[in-house]
C-alpha cells in the first residue's frame, strides 16, 4: 500500500521528502519541524528531519562529485571560467575543523570599467555555477578540483580566472591542478591588508583611510610591478631606516611580505579593461552566507559525515542545481 500511496520505507512522499530537506538544510532539525507545521501544515518531528537530510546530504555528496548531470550546466553555459577555493570554520565533536569549498561559475564578460569607478560596476551574474564543499585538508579539496577539472574539460586551465585570498594552500593547488591559471587575489582582502597598515603608520581615523585608497590608486594605476618596486618597497626601506621599532615599519613589512608572493596576481587595471572580476565572491558567498550560517546555528557540533552531507545541501542551493538533483526520482527516494 505504501508503494502505490508513494510513499517510501520512512513513509515519506517524494515532494514530501524534498520538502523537509528544504527545511533541514536551511534551519536548525528543531526550527524546521517548527516552521514545516506552522507555515506548510505539515508535521514532522525533529529527527525525521535530521535523517531525512543525512539521506538526501549522502546522495547529494555523490551527486556533485561523480554525476555528469551536474557538470552540464556549467560545460554547457556561455562564458569564461571562473574558480575560487576558500575556507570556513565549523565546530564539531573532533573541535574546530575547516570546512572547505570549490566553486567553478562561468560568466560572460561585463562591460569594461575605469579606475576611479571600479567598485560601482555591475558584472553580469553567472551563468551556471558547480560548487564543492566538505571538512578536508588541502590536497583532498586539491582533488576535488583536480576531478572537477577533468569533468569540465579545463585542461591545464589555460582561460581559467583562479579568484582567491592570499592563503598558501589555495594557490598550491591552483598550481598543482590548473597550472595556466590566470590567478587574481581578491581585491577586498587587498583593501583590508592595506586598512591595516594604515592604521599601523597613522593610527585610526580619515588618515589611516586615505592612505590606503592612494595605496590602492596607485596599485590599480601602475600595475604591481611598477608599484612594488618603486613605490612600496622604498617607502618600507625608508620607514625602517628612520623608524626601526616602530608600528609603522612592522605594518608596511607585513603589508610587503603579504603582497610579494601575489605580485602576479595583482593586474586589475587589465581586468577591469577586459570587464572581468577582481573578487572572490562566489566563494565568500558560499562559506559565510551559506556555510558558515547554517553550520554554526545553534552552536552545534557535528559529526564530520553529518557535516559534510549537510554542505553538499548547501553546496546543490548555491549551485542553483537544488531543482535538477531532485529532479532525478532516485534522489527524492529514501
Amino acid at each position: 500500500m505504501d508503494g502505490w500511496a508513494g510513499l517510501d520505507r520512512t513513509h515519506l512522499t517524494p515532494r514530501g521528502r524534498r520538502l523537509i530537506v528544504l527545511a533541514g538544510s536551511d534551519h536548525s532539525f528543531d526550527q524546521a519541524s517548527d516552521r514545516l507545521w506552522r507555515m506548510c501544515g505539515v508535521r514532522a518531528s525533529d529527527q525525521t528531519v535530521r535523517r531525512a537530510c543525512a539521506t538526501s546530504g549522502r546522495r547529494a555528496k555523490a551527486y556533485l562529485e561523480q554525476s555528469r548531470d551536474a557538470d552540464a550546466p556549467v560545460v554547457q553555459a556561455p562564458g569564461q571560467v571562473e574558480c575560487s577555493l576558500d575556507g570556513a570554520k565549523v565546530n564539531t565533536t573532533d573541535g574546530w575543523r575547516e570546512v572547505r569549498a570549490v566553486v567553478v561559475c562561468k560568466r560572460e564578460p561585463g562591460r569594461p570599467a575605469d579606475l576611479k569607478h571600479w567598485d560601482d560596476r555591475v558584472l553580469p551574474q553567472p551563468t551556471a555555477s558547480w560548487s564543492w564543499a566538505g571538512i578536508a585538508d588541502a590536497p583532498q579539496t586539491g582533488e576535488q578540483l583536480r576531478s572537477m577539472a577533468q569533468r569540465l574539460n579545463l585542461g591545464h586551465g589555460h582561460h581559467v580566472s583562479a579568484l582567491a585570498d592570499g592563503a598558501a594552500w589555495i594557490w598550491k593547488q591552483f598550481r598543482q591542478h590548473l597550472p595556466e591559471h590566470e590567478g587574481v587575489l581578491d581585491v577586498y582582502h587587498l583593501l583590508e591588508h592595506l586598512h591595516t597598515a594604515g592604521r599601523a603608520l597613522h593610527g585610526e581615523g580619515e588618515h589611516a583611510q586615505r592612505w590606503a585608497e592612494q595605496q590602492r590608486a596607485a596599485l590599480f594605476r601602475e600595475g604591481p610591478r611598477r608599484y612594488l618596486l618603486k613605490h612600496l618597497l622604498p617607502l618600507a626601506k625608508t620607514h625602517r631606516r628612520e623608524h626601526p621599532d616602530s608600528a609603522g615599519t612592522e605594518g608596511l613589512r607585513r603589508l610587503l611580505g603579504y603582497l610579494w608572493p601575489h605580485r602576479g596576481r595583482l593586474r586589475y587595471r587589465d581586468r577591469l579593461r577586459r570587464g572581468l572580476p577582481i573578487g572572490s565572491g562566489q566563494v565568500e558567498g558560499i562559506c559565510k552566507n551559506t556555510l558558515n550560517r547554517r553550520l554554526r546555528l545553534n552552536n552545534a557540533r557535528w559529526r564530520v559525515e553529518n557535516a559534510n552531507r549537510m554542505a553538499a545541501l548547501a553546496c546543490l542551493h548555491h549551485s542553483r542545481q537544488w531543482d535538477r538533483f531532485w529532479s532525478d526520482p532516485r534522489n527524492a527516494a529514501a
